[in-house]
C-alpha cells in the first residue's frame, strides 16, 4: 500500500516514516505590516501544508529510476495525495527539490538511498475565516 500518489499514482517502492508535514501561516496583504505605532497587524491569508518523504528503496532498481525520472520531470503542476491527520489531504502544487545518494558502485549497478522529495502547495489549503 502506498503512502501517497502523485498524479493519482502511487509509487510503492519503499517509504521511511516519518514524513515531514510543515505548515507556512502566510501573512500576504496590504494591511499587514509595521505601523505607525511601531505594533505589527498581521493579516494571516491561509495556511499551506508543504510536505517533505524520505524514501528508501525496496531492492528494484527500475522502479526507482522511475520514480527519480518522475519526480524530477519539468512538470509545473502536479496533484498530491499525502497522510493528513487520520486522513490524507489532496492538494495541487509543485515538487520543490529532489535529492538523494548514491551509496554503493559496484559491477556497473548504482546503488542510491535516501531519496527526499518536497511537496509544496500552489495555494493555501486553508483559508482565513
Amino acid at each position: 500500500m502506498s503512502v501517497f500518489y502523485i498524479d493519482g499514482k502511487a509509487y510503492d517502492i519503499g517509504v521511511v516514516v516519518p514524513i515531514q508535514r510543515s505548515a507556512l501561516l502566510k501573512a500576504d496583504s496590504l494591511t499587514s505590516g509595521e505601523m505607525l505605532d511601531h505594533s505589527i497587524r498581521t493579516d494571516v491569508v491561509g495556511t499551506f501544508y508543504s510536505y517533505a518523504i524520505t524514501i528508501q528503496p525496496k531492492g528494484n532498481n527500475a522502479a526507482y529510476d522511475a520514480l527519480y525520472e518522475d519526480l524530477t520531470a519539468p512538470i509545473g503542476r502536479r496533484t498530491f495525495s499525502v497522510p493528513y491527520g487520520q486522513s490524507s489531504l489532496e492538494f495541487t502544487g509543485r515538487i520543490d527539490t529532489v535529492a538523494d545518494t548514491l551509496t554503493r558502485a559496484l559491477n556497473g549497478v548504482n546503488t542510491w538511498r535516501g531519496l527526499t522529495v518536497t511537496f509544496i502547495p500552489d495555494r493555501p489549503q486553508r483559508l482565513a475565516p
